[in-house]
């Protein structure tokens, strides 16, 4: 658990391809949101009791299936709505067809009804704060980005020293770099980057270091 500002995160890491679920709450008012969630649905269970969260939604940042297979568990538990931009239903209908990986059978998977449908510059409350919706796809259609100063959680869209994939349907690598500049770059640099895989970073640390940013790697 690590405490930016007054609010807090949890970050939990979900197999097999390491997708980072977060939970986000405000200190004082305990509201919350579960982002991206991958799986390990009964560890977020416990992590809501445990610090007696009150969580108004679901958010997805994008509707790739490492980062839904929880959602409808989820929902199911604790009756409230689950919000993603509408571009990424597609995906969410697909679901299914990923059980395998997860080492399950299609007929245990629910496709995710996204209930609210989230587009820029929308803004979530958190206790006495406010959570900006930004649109960056490239990625994956649809894709949003969650700023929440002094905090983003990016999806997939950059990691540290990387960025997220554009081979994957609906993704563009041109559409990607032109969000990623001006979506993200734009932010202060001291801003901590909470990406869909591995560790924390910050723009400023981006800026300097990512080879895609600096223009060390070659983008196809």
């Amino acid at each position: 658990m690590k405490r930016y500002d007054d609010f807090l995160v949890e970050r939990l890491v979900i197999p097999p391809l390491g997708e980072n679920t977060y939970i986000l709450w405000d200190g004082d008012s305990k509201e919350g949101y579960v982002i991206d969630p991958g799986g390990s649905v009964d560890e977020i269970i416990k992590i809501i009791k445990r610090e007696k969260i009150k969580i108004k939604k679901i958010i997805a940042t994008h509707g790739h299936y490492d980062h839904l297979m929880g959602v409808a568990e989820l929902k199911n538990i604790l009756k409230i709505p689950f919000a993603m931009h509408k571009e990424g239903e597609a995906f969410c209908n697909v679901l299914k067809s990923f059980a395998a990986m997860f080492g399950k059978e299609e007929s245990e998977i629910e496709t995710p009804v996204i209930d609210e449908d989230l587009q820029e510059g929308m803004v979530l409350p958190l206790g006495s704060h406010k959570m900006k919706v930004l649109y960056a796809p490239g990625h994956a259609p649809g894709h949003i980005c969650l700023y929440l100063p002094p905090v983003i959680f990016v999806g997939d869209v950059i990691f540290k020293g990387s960025i997220g994939r554009t081979d994957f349907p609906g993704g563009s690598t041109e559409t990607l770099m032109k969000n990623i500049t001006n979506k993200l770059l734009v932010l202060p640099d001291d801003t901590v980057v909470l990406s869909g895989h591995g560790p924390e970073t910050t723009i400023g640390i981006e800026k300097m270091t990512n080879p895609f940013l600096t223009g060390h790697a070659r983008l196809k």
